[in-house]
Parts: structure tokens; C-alpha cells; sequence
């Protein structure tokens, strides 16, 4: 019975690992997954084209994925329609709308229906432009009605540049003869420039083709296929500053582009996948460009971090359960599973460290996943040494809410953007945020470990004094790393702050917020060393500890002030004060009823 409960856990371990095995085994040669490989240029960054059609479908829907009449639909589908069928795509409900107002506008009732196609729309178009116009200048000062509109406009512009990428200015029978015709311009025009000596192309260029050029290039939230001109991969539109060589192969590549959106159309699923490997000739191989468009497909594909948060819930049934029927049979497989968990989602940091040429952490996503990363690793050390099933389930608790907050913060979009200038600094960034990351990490770890301490106490008769000294062992190890980390990680920011804003300190509102984190995990160990505090009082405070480390981390960038509210988002302050309310609610509680240690 034991060998068979264990094989089952273990199936169904193997079983929550496989999406990052996937990728690597299936061999999918078709139009879609060829395409998606493609590298593009995005938001001024080189990606994969898959990587560009999830990030975009999140802003848009919140998803990776459409439900079209039952189906899901990959993004990578949905996005391709979009660029060579928009007449398939418009019909897909794919803009998430959820103020009542605006619902209203479409003379619907709220509740009634969340998800829009760009058909569903269209005919308000030019009322959405309207009332996006009228909204508060200031971002900080719109209401919620104007964020929504705001944001709704934003998508459907987006929507129509991505639907422009490939999509002809005249209407033709043919594509293909299309971009025939646009790419024996260009030529004929770089030809003429050549044999000029003139020092710009552009007069040699009539209208419309300045027109199809810009179209090709101009719109920086658009993705646009890199093309080899001659062995160099360029945009389309650089064509107009540099000119191209007479035996470019642009036109055949061009045809390509056409053949796609021909087939596309007229469904014709064997001339898409036959257009598109021809048009993988082309491609720019990664080294060419300097990137990695190939790891990230990969990275896209695997989605590390959501496997590794479906492994950290299933680890916390494998410890709850053990605590129930107390049964160390769980408790074990429970820390291996967590064990490939962790190694998981050490993998996802490491590929992202590769992709994008930074440190771990550059922005509020990846500080979600590099805290919960700390708090982990802490955690299976803590559950190594003590074996008793506390470390895996803090692990676990902390590891699925931090992925889960950065899942969310990746609906923005890209989260692997190019850095801005001022935090463009590698050596900071691997010294000043990891360390007071690993700061943050370690105090909700402590906070964590007093919430596992007092709800164990309450709903279990085990909690023996023993049991009593571990969580007091482990509360007391995270606090003084915390306090470590933290003190350190704030006198290197206030380095870095000297060496890019000339001031040490400026009592900005992040730089308190991580003052308040030292100060306040200084005052528990001095508590505790006092005498002031025991066992019950340092869970307490460290309960308290998760507050301070949430306006640390999210507060100070929501008031939308300061040096550092570079991460402003106004969604989340809902969940903020939600968490809040739940840390004082556990304090309240185990206030009114204590947790009593078993005599033995």
C-alpha cells in the first residue's frame, strides 16, 4: 500500500514537471510553431514572435490563450490571424472589459458579458476615442472610469497597429503580387540612390512608397520581421536610410510575407506551413543579432515559474495531509517534490539571467519571483535541519503567492523589457537589489513562519514544546538574515543613489520603507535578547514584519511619488490592503485565543 501510495505521488509529480519536458521532445515542424520561433522586433527588443503574441494576449484578455467556439486557441494562432487574417481574428473575443460604465456604453448590463471582439466594437469606436480624450491628463488623478477607458483604447490601438504589420495599403487580389510590387520599388529606388552619390535615399522614393515603408516600420509596438539584407538583419524601413544592394534577396522574402497572408485567408493550411519554412530560411540566427530569441521561445513554452506554482500547491496538500494523518510517509516526498520545485524555478531565474543580460531582478515581476526564490531556498534549509514538515509547507505557502503576484504583475506585458537608463547599471543591480531582495525574502519568510506557528497551534494538539523551540528556532534565523540582508542592501542603495542622483539619502519613499524593514527587524531581535518578548511575541511581530514588507515593496510605488515609483500600478492596491487586513486579523485572533503548547 505504501509502495503504491508513493508511485502515485510520484506520477503525479512527473506529471506537473512535463510541460518543461515538452518543448524539448515535440518536434512540430508546422507553419504556427515555425513562426513563432521567428525572431521580430518589439517594443525596440528582439523576441520570438510566440513571446510577442502571449505578451500581448495577456494585456488584451488576461490569458494566453482565446476560447473561439469551445476551443482554445494558442496565442501564437490567435496572432497570426491577426496579422494575415484579421477578418478571422476581429470575431474573436479577446478585449476584457469589467467597468459596469463602459458596458453600459455598449447598452449591455453588468455581468452580462466581459469579453468583446474587435467586431463587437468596432461601431463605438469613435465614441472610446472620445472619452479617452477627455480623461484627467494627470495619471495619478483618474478614477477608475477613466484608468478603464484608458486602457481600453490603449488595446484597440495596439490591436490595429499589430493588424497593420503585414496587411497591404491597397487592396489587391493577390498579397503576395503585393509585396512584389513594394520590395521592386525599393530596389529600383536604392539602385537609383546608389548610382547618385546623394546623401540620402529618400527622394529617390515616390510617396506611396514612403507610405508602404513607414507602414512596415514606423510603429513601434507592432512587430516586425527581421529580414537578411545581404547577410545584415535589418527592419524593413532601415532600407530608407541606407539603401540595398541590387542582389538583395528582399523580394523573395517579401513574396513570402504575402504567401502567408494568401494562404492564411483562403485556409490553406499546407501553403501556410510551406510558406512559412521558406521564410525560416531567412530568419536572423540569434548569434546574429546578439540575443537569445531562441531560449526565450523556449522559456515561453516551458513557463517555469507556473509549473513550479503548480508543484508548491501540490506539496502543500502532500504536508497538510501529513499533518492530518501524521504520516511521515507525505512529509518526505513532500520536500523532494519541492526540492524539483525549487530547482525549477531556479532554472526560470537562470534563463531569464540569459535572455535578458541582466542581474535576477530589474523590475516589480521578477522582484515577485526573486523573493519567493529566497524564501524558498531558506525554507528547504530550515526543513533539512528540522524534518518536520514546517519548512516545506512555509516553502510551498510563500513560493505560490509570490508566483502568483508576479503571474499577475505579467499581465502588463513584457516583462523581460529593456532597462531604463538610471537602473542600467549590472553591478548594482547584482549587489544592491538581490541583497535587499533576499532581504524581503527572508522577512516574510519569518512572518510565514508565525502564521504556520499559530494556525498549527489552534487546529492541531501536537504543538509539544519541542515543536515550540523549532518555529522558534526558525522565526528567530530568518529575522536576523532579514536584518542582515536588509541593513546591507539599504547602505548599498544609498551608494548607488550618491553615484547616480548625487545624495546619499533622500528620505524618499522606498528608501524609507526599507529603513522601517531594518528598523523594525532590529527591534524584535532586541526584544528578544531584552527579554521583553518570547516565543509568542516574536511570531507576532513577525506577522507585523509581512505588513512593513508589503508597503515596502508594493506601497511605496503605488503613492506615485518619489524616485522609486517606477513600479506604479493601482490595481493591486485592493489586494494590498486585503493582505493587510489578513496579517492583524491572525494577530487579533491568536490575542483572543492563545495557542497552547501540549504538556508532556
Amino acid at each position: 500500500m505504501k509502495l503504491a501510495a508513493k508511485i502515485f505521488i510520484w506520477l503525479i509529480a512527473f506529471a506537473l514537471v512535463w510541460p518543461m519536458l515538452k518543448p524539448l521532445v515535440r518536434q512540430d515542424q508546422s507553419g504556427s510553431t515555425v513562426l513563432g520561433k521567428m525572431t521580430v522586433l518589439e517594443g525596440g527588443r528582439v523576441k520570438p514572435l510566440d513571446a510577442v503574441a502571449r505578451q500581448t494576449l495577456l494585456i488584451f484578455r488576461g490569458k494566453q490563450s482565446v476560447q473561439v467556439d469551445g476551443d482554445k486557441v494558442p496565442a501564437i494562432e490567435w496572432m497570426l490571424d491577426v496579422m494575415f487574417n484579421p477578418d478571422s481574428a476581429n470575431k474573436m473575443a479577446i478585449f476584457r472589459i469589467d467597468h459596469p460604465d463602459i458596458i453600459g456604453m455598449f447598452g449591455l448590463e453588468a455581468g452580462t458579458k466581459k469579453y468583446f471582439s474587435y467586431n463587437d466594437l468596432s461601431p463605438y469606436l469613435s465614441r472610446i476615442q472620445q472619452q479617452a480624450r477627455q480623461i484627467n491628463p494627470d495619471s495619478k488623478q483618474r478614477n477608475p472610469y477613466e484608468q478603464a477607458i484608458n486602457r481600453l483604447f490603449g488595446t484597440l490601438i495596439q490591436y490595429q497597429m499589430v493588424a497593420q504589420t503585414v496587411q497591404p495599403l491597397q487592396p489587391m487580389e493577390s498579397t503576395r503580387q503585393y509585396y512584389e510590387m513594394v520590395a521592386l520599388g525599393i530596389l529600383q529606388a536604392a539602385a537609383e540612390f546608389a548610382d547618385s552619390g546623394e546623401a540620402t535615399p529618400e527622394k529617390f522614393s515616390t510617396p506611396m512608397l514612403q507610405m508602404q515603408m513607414r507602414q512596415l516600420n514606423a510603429m513601434s509596438d507592432s512587430p516586425v520581421f527581421m529580414l537578411n539584407y545581404n547577410g545584415e538583419w535589418k527592419t524593413p524601413g532601415s532600407v530608407m536610410i541606407e539603401g540595398i544592394p541590387a542582389e538583395s534577396k528582399l523580394p523573395g522574402q517579401m513574396a513570402l510575407l504575402g504567401d502567408l497572408a494568401d494562404a492564411r485567408k483562403n485556409g490553406d493550411q499546407a501553403a501556410f506551413d510551406d510558406a512559412a519554412r521558406q521564410l525560416a530560411v531567412f530568419s536572423p540566427a540569434p548569434q546574429a543579432l546578439g540575443e537569445h530569441p531562441r531560449l526565450e521561445y523556449y522559456f515561453s513554452q516551458a513557463q517555469p515559474f507556473i509549473v513550479s506554482l503548480i508543484i508548491y500547491v501540490f506539496v502543500m496538500i502532500l504536508v497538510l495531509f501529513g499533518w492530518l494523518f501524521n504520516s511521515q510517509m507525505l512529509l518526505k516526498p513532500a520536500y523532494n517534490i519541492l526540492l524539483i520545485g525549487f530547482f525549477i524555478h531556479t532554472v526560470g531565474l537562470i534563463l531569464r539571467v540569459i535572455i535578458t543580460g541582466y542581474a535576477p531582478v530589474t523590475n516589480l515581476y521578477s522582484s515577485a519571483v526573486g523573493v519567493g526564490w529566497v524564501a524558498v531556498l531558506l525554507s528547504l534549509i530550515f526543513e533539512y535541519l528540522q524534518k518536520k514538515g514546517v519548512g516545506s509547507l512555509a516553502a510551498a505557502v510563500i513560493g505560490f503567492l509570490t508566483l502568483l503576484v508576479a503571474h499577475h504583475l505579467s499581465d502588463s506585458g513584457d516583462t523581460m523589457e529593456k532597462m531604463r537608463a538610471v537602473l542600467n547599471s549590472n553591478f548594482w543591480l547584482s549587489t544592491h537589489v538581490i541583497t535587499i531582495t533576499m532581504g524581503y525574502g527572508a522577512t516574510f519568510l519569518a512572518g510565514f513562519l508565525g502564521i504556520i506557528y499559530t494556525v498549527y497551534g489552534w487546529f492541531s494538539r501536537d504543538l509539544t514544546n519541542d515543536m515550540q523551540k523549532s518555529f522558534h528556532r526558525m522565526v528567530y534565523g530568518a529575522t536576523a538574515f532579514a536584518l542582515l540582508f536588509s541593513f546591507v542592501g539599504t547602505v548599498l542603495g544609498g551608494i548607488w543613489a550618491d553615484q547616480s542622483w548625487g545624495r546619499f539619502w533622500g528620505w524618499d519613499p522606498k528608501e524609507n520603507g526599507a529603513l522601517m524593514i531594518v528598523l523594525w527587524t532590529a527591534l524584535m531581535l532586541h526584544a528578544l535578547r531584552g527579554g521583553i518578548i518570547k516565543t509568542r511575541g516574536l511570531v507576532n511581530l513577525a506577522i507585523v514584519g509581512n505588513v512593513i514588507t508589503a508597503w515596502s515593496w508594493f506601497g511605496t510605488n503605488m503613492l506615485g511619488v518619489g524616485l522609486h515609483s517606477y513600479g506604479f500600478m493601482d490595481s493591486a492596491f485592493f489586494w494590498l490592503l486585503v493582505f493587510v487586513f489578513s496579517q492583524f486579523s491572525i494577530i487579533f485572533l491568536e490575542a483572543l485565543f492563545p495557542v497552547r503548547i501540549k504538556k508532556t
